[in-house]
């Protein structure tokens, strides 16, 4: 079962796959930043769920703003690295680029949610938000620099969005 919108619906598991699906091997694919196979098993993208929290501001100098999600420290966050997937905000869907880790270009002590929304203006602080991994773009990295960083978050920004179907 899932819930979505307050609704569960029955999410069959496939037989035909031929494999055990349990949820030990989910949480093992998703810790190692499998986000596609977790979501091929699971039968639709992880989704973590969490309230916007202010953070750094980073982002924004440059030129990539991105919600920090606090997600409830129960659930299984994706290992480090940057992910192409969702975000919905209210009953709308955003394509996104998101990282989950320690920003090491920074050192950053704990590791985060931050995602940036793609076609998305506004103020998200507050705001519950869900968020899904459809597929992982890269492993965490430290940059050099804000230039180097900067040009590859853009790279990773047109890869999301190809991988989410939302062109530029």
């Amino acid at each position: 079962m899932r819930q979505a919108d307050g609704e569960a619906y029955a999410v069959p598991i496939s037989h035909a796959l031929g494999e055990d699906i349990s949820s030990t091997r989910i949480r093992d694919l998703l810790r190692d930043g499998e986000a596609r196979e977790a979501a091929r098993l699971l039968g639709r993208p992880y989704l973590l769920r969490g309230e916007v929290v202010e953070g750094d501001k980073r982002g924004r100098q440059l030129g990539f703003p991105t919600a920090n999600v606090l997600p409830d420290e129960r659930v299984v966050v994706p290992g480090k690295g940057v992910y192409a997937g969702h975000v919905r905000v209210g009953g709308e869907w955003f394509g996104a680029c998101t990282n989950v880790g320690t920003a090491p270009t920074f050192e950053r002590m704990e590791s985060r949610v931050e995602a940036y929304l793609l076609g998305y203006e506004g103020d998200l602080y507050g705001e519950v938000v869900d968020v899904t991994f459809v597929e992982a773009l890269r492993p965490e990295k430290r940059f050099s620099g804000l230039e180097e960083l900067k040009e590859q978050i853009a790279r990773d920004v047109v890869e999301a969005r190809r991988l989410v179907g939302e062109d530029a």
